[in-house]
């Protein structure tokens, strides 16, 4: 009988500020190898057959403030003595682990994970209706994020192949397609943020989602795309929304998404982003309406026509640079509105 061992990834999650993998030493080495420890072990027997076997590594370093996650990709016979010694569980550690085993995981879906989840396939007919109905609710209650994303999905998909574009033919926008990151509470360390220098890029939408009493867990996964990579612009584009606020320095009240919505509108060409350009501004109070006809609408249609394309941003690698210097390298230039 043999143990077959998936090969997945060697993950990296930094839970210190450092910016580079550490470089360890004999000793650090030799702490890392005696605190592996088994996480989950699983096997089911057939008849006549193999064992399968789902092995976990969780490794500890106490002096690096690092946390690794391994998947072995082996074949070897279960008598063997290098599976006797993998076998041995690490009481000092085993219990800190299993506690933690699912938290740590969670850290490292892959977006293809999510989109396995919560994919739903629908037939035209299918995304007609919810087109339909998304809109009229959207239009009725423009707080519904639900209907609003709804309509997105099923309403969007020219203009994401168009985005996907965008960001193919660009260095920065390749790099985000090909290492799909998140931005949520489980991959982005907002304690750092709230830490950061002020005028940086992480230090402003760290204040942005506390002074708004947002969160970035607040975006709903994308369901109605059949393909993922054009699900996965989507969702970046959801993801990245209260960044845009962020360094176009736009509030979260229906003057600032109006205003905001027009640069995306004319970046990303969504539907659901010209849909709510154009009919947003019926909700603005009179005094507010001048304000947006006046300064926001010339700012806006200038801003989404000469600044860089905000998703070929890579915003998760920019927290520490000031808000100015990103400003002067987007070629966004804030918004100045006379009292």
């Amino acid at each position: 009988m043999t143990m077959t061992f998936r090969r997945l990834s060697i993950h990296l999650l930094h839970t210190s500020h450092c910016k580079c993998k550490p470089a360890l030493n004999r000793r650090q080495d030799k702490e890392l190898n005696a605190l592996v420890c088994i996480m989950q072990a699983k096997s089911e027997e057939r008849r006549r057959a193999k064992y399968t076997v789902t092995l976990s590594l969780l490794v500890f370093s106490r002096l690096e403030k690092y946390v690794f996650v391994i998947y072995i990709n082996k074949t070897i016979p279960s008598h063997s003595n290098k599976m006797k010694k993998l076998l041995i569980i690490n009481k000092k550690y085993s219990t800190l682990c299993l506690n933690n085993f699912r938290s740590f995981c969670t850290k490292f879906n892959t977006f293809q994970d999510d989109f396995e989840k919560n994919h739903i396939e629908t037939n035209f007919m299918q995304r007609t209706l919810l087109s339909v109905g998304s809109a009229a609710v959207s239009l009725l209650n423009p707080h519904r994020g639900d209907m609003i994303a709804c309509l997105g999905e099923t309403t969007g998909e020219g203009a994401a192949k168009y985005v996907l574009s965008k960001m193919q033919e660009d260095k920065e926008g390749c790099k985000i397609l090909q290492d799909q990151p998140r931005i949520n509470t489980r991959t982005v360390d907002l304690k750092y943020l709230e830490r950061l220098p002020d005028g940086t890029l992480g230090k402003t939408y760290s204040n942005f989602l506390i002074k708004n009493q947002v969160t970035p867990d607040s975006r709903s996964p994308v369901q109605f795309v059949d393909d993922i990579e054009l699900a996965y612009v989507l969702q970046r584009y959801r993801e990245v929304h209260d960044l845009i606020h962020t360094v176009l320095q736009m509030r979260t009240n229906m003057l600032g998404e109006v205003t905001v919505k027009w640069v995306e509108a004319i970046q990303t060409k969504f539907p659901m982003c010209i849909g709510g350009a154009i009919f947003g501004p019926v909700r603005l109070l009179p005094k507010h309406r001048q304000r947006y006809l006046k300064y926001y609408l010339p700012w806006a249609i200038q801003t989404g026509t000469n600044a860089n394309f905000l998703l070929n941003i890579y915003f998760e690698k920019r927290w520490e640079q000031p808000l100015t210097e990103f400003h002067k390298e987007m070629n966004i230039e804030p918004l100045k509105v006379k009292k």
